[in-house]
């Protein structure tokens, strides 16, 4: 609900993460694509944990939806 766990497929200096993005994401089973501002906040091994920073309401509102049937 309010961030992500990534797993960077083409950067390949983990420890140059970006701070601030820009991200856009599909849910699985949804068409729409979703837009948000994220900040990092962890590095663990290959992942990147990233804190929404922006998510507009039907960005929230779609994961909220999938979260309940999950």
């Amino acid at each position: 609900r309010t961030g992500a766990r990534l797993v960077p497929m083409i950067e390949p200096d983990q420890s140059r993460a970006p701070r601030y993005m820009g991200l856009q994401f599909q849910l699985p089973d949804r068409n729409e694509i979703l837009t948000a501002s994220g900040e990092t906040i962890t590095r663990d091994g290959r992942t990147v944990g990233v804190r929404f920073t922006n998510l507009p309401p039907d960005a929230a509102w779609a994961i909220e939806s999938y979260l309940s049937f999950v």
